[in-house]
């Protein structure tokens, strides 16, 4: 199956602060907040969602298609894109505005601060059209195995990932126009969309992919509860950092069986081993769970890119048409791998290197 990207393409700046945030932020006097931090590191990036997702999908053996914007002063990142054979077709160069660019600041104890600026990110909304990407639409392909209580994606499945709220909204309303399959991940826009735009975005979508912190943000700004929203969904999948991910969806599937360490739960508490069928009686629309835990790093750099990786993780598997937890696995490790290196395209890996570490094939 043939996924498409579309997202920012930025460069990064990231900081890692000595100390941490807390020690310089006085909670009951933020009305006069006036803060400075001092760094220790300070390092420039290739970034931005569209080009990690599609750096990860480069490592994995994918020529990745990308639709973004670059600016100016991007001339080395399509050179960088290009050399993975990825698809630059999509790209618009404005000559107007410099490239995004996010400066990202991280404590002693993890916690970040990014400033990001849209650059040429926001241009090109009025160029957004899918309708070559629909030609390309064949019939429906079950991807994500059996038992999943899913239905099938189509080709070509394309993730939203955060980029200017115009163009996304646009994609969102390109997608629906033509058929397209496309998975929602509003990422740090979610406090800029009107309530409506939210439950807009997410009507029609196949799935939907955020943090848990952003999961309890679109909850609150869309006023949706998390049946409401699986309601709208197929799949819906929340990172949970350093406690792995969950995968929902709802169904009448009262015992699904997990593989290699996942853990279904229906309505109660599955407290049988992870590779053990949970025997509940079928509920009819009960909100079942996957958990995926996370691959150990062998050492922490810098957590800057790590949902990206894992994204592209996902999008790899649902292309294979794996079962939903094998898809999540691949996420997983792609996210640790991007852990493990400051930046979040200087990580490396071999298939067979990775395939070794997964504990299985790919």
């Amino acid at each position: 199956m043939k996924t498409y990207i579309s997202g920012s393409i930025a460069y990064d700046y990231i900081m890692m602060v000595q100390g941490a945030f807390d020690e310089s932020i006085m909670p009951d006097n933020l009305h006069n907040l006036s803060v400075g931090f001092l760094l220790k590191d300070k390092q420039r990036h290739f970034g931005g969602t569209a080009g990690n997702i599609a750096y990860n999908l480069h490592l994995l053996g994918e020529k990745p298609n990308i639709l973004a914007s670059i600016g100016a002063d991007g001339a080395d990142y399509l050179d960088r894109l290009e050399s993975w054979g990825c698809s630059t077709d999509r790209i618009l160069s404005d000559s107007k505005n410099d490239t995004a660019a996010a400066y990202i600041s991280t404590d002693s104890k993890g916690k970040q601060i990014t400033f990001f600026y849209p650059g040429a990110m926001n241009s090109g909304v009025d160029e957004i059209d899918l309708s070559q990407i629909a030609v390309k639409l064949t019939e429906n392909e079950g991807l994500v195995g059996e038992g999943t209580g899913l239905d099938s994606f189509k080709k070509p499945l394309l993730l939203i990932a955060p980029d200017g709220i115009l163009k996304i909204l646009k994609y969102v309303g390109e997608c629906r126009k033509q058929g397209i399959d496309f998975i929602f991940d509003p990422g740090q826009n979610l406090p800029y969309f009107s309530r409506e735009q939210l439950i807009n975005c997410v009507d029609g979508a196949k799935g939907m992919i955020l943090n848990d912190y952003e999961f309890e943000m679109f909850k609150k700004n869309s006023g949706l509860t998390e049946a409401e929203i699986l309601g709208r969904l197929e799949l819906l999948i929340v990172t949970l950092g350093g406690e792995g991910s969950v995968i929902k969806f709802l169904g009448e599937n009262g015992g699904n069986k997990s593989e290699n360490g996942g853990n279904y739960k229906n309505g109660a508490e599955c407290n049988s081993a992870p590779t053990v069928e949970c025997n509940s009686a079928p509920i009819v629309n009960e909100i079942n769970e996957i958990h995926v835990p996370v691959f150990v790093p062998k050492n922490i750099a810098e957590p800057t890119g790590c949902g990206d990786a894992y994204r592209a993780g996902l999008l790899y598997g649902l292309g294979k048409g794996y079962k939903l937890e094998k898809c999540a696995r691949i996420g997983a490790l792609c996210g640790t791998y991007a852990v493990e290196c400051t930046g979040t395209q200087n990580h490396a890996f071999t298939i067979e290197e990775f395939e070794e570490r997964l504990g299985g094939g790919i």
